[in-house]
């Protein structure tokens, strides 16, 4: 008699599974295409009641301190790596976010209270990947599981800059007032460096496109574009995102010396792909109103 299987797995058994490596399952997490889980083996929660996760006016707490041994779904992945702190270096803080036991019917919650005196603190190994989670997954991409290593296919790529942004890009690349050559170029060089882990070449090559796109803004430098461009409130956030953060970031690899202890840049770190797209769609606004 064969033994149950097990409920849930590790991002590194899922990758053996499907023939990848672990990196990409964190990719598909920042894509929101794949959920993955943690336990709280000891942690006090609160567990809430309501159609709205993380909406406490109108939901009901149920009990302030609870604690489960099951597994609670990430339900923003991205947000909770927003919150990355140097002082924790890879590892990721998740007090204040809201996690669901069931991601089809999430009307019940929990929350790691902001104030709970305990901080707790998760790293890459933490993060688990549930059968319901995996089954779902493979049937919606249609994995096919083969061969004895069982390597799987069709598995989704992701780009840091989608597909659909550049074909949009080239279908405004003729009779521009702008040549989007270069800038086309450089986007796919991030993708490929981004695909192969080159972390140091994709926080260089998203500064290079930043300092090479002000003029389609009508401005001198990236910085105009965050002080002087007339965007929505989201447009700004995002281009102050990339100024005050993903520059320094790539400045400091740029120009660091060697040193005794050398740390270096993950996925975590230069993902800044969401801002991206929000510039990037946001050139495109502009494009479309300036052909010669």
């Amino acid at each position: 008699m064969g033994l149950p299987e097990k409920q849930y797995f590790s991002t590194d058994e899922i990758a053996i599974r499907w023939g990848c490596e672990a990196d990409l399952l964190f990719h598909y997490f920042e894509m929101g295409i794949l959920h993955p889980a943690v336990i709280f083996k000891t942690m006090k929660c609160e567990l809430w009641e309501g159609e709205e996760p993380g909406n406490t006016n109108t939901s009901k707490l149920i009990a302030p301190y609870f604690i489960t041994d099951k597994p609670l779904y990430i339900l923003s992945y991205n947000k909770i790596v927003s919150v990355y702190n140097d002082e924790y270096e890879e590892e990721i803080h998740l007090n204040g976010h809201i996690f669901v036991f069931d991601l089809d019917n999430p009307h019940q919650w929990v929350t790691v209270p902001r104030d709970n005196t305990t901080t707790y603190v998760i790293n890459d190994n933490d993060f688990i990947i549930t059968k319901q989670e995996r089954d779902r997954f493979e049937k919606e991409f249609d994995l096919k599981i083969q061969g004895n290593n069982k390597e799987a296919t069709n598995l989704p790529e992701f780009e840091y800059v989608d597909n659909t942004r550049i074909e949009e890009l080239k279908s405004l690349a003729n009779n521009l007032k702008y040549d989007l050559t270069k800038l086309l170029r450089l986007i796919e060089e991030l993708n490929h460096n981004w695909k192969n882990a080159n972390y140091f070449s994709t926080a260089m090559l998203v500064r290079a496109i930043m300092d090479h796109i002000p003029p389609i803004f009508e401005c001198k430098n990236f910085n105009g574009i965050c002080n002087n461009y007339k965007g929505s409130k989201s447009f700004k956030e995002a281009t102050q995102n990339l100024q005050s953060s993903l520059r320094k970031i790539a400045d400091g690899h740029l120009h660091s010396s060697i040193s005794s202890k050398e740390i270096l840049p993950n996925r975590t770190q230069v993902n800044f792909s969401n801002t991206l797209d929000l510039l990037l769609a946001e050139l495109l606004k502009i494009l479309s109103n300036v052909k010669v």
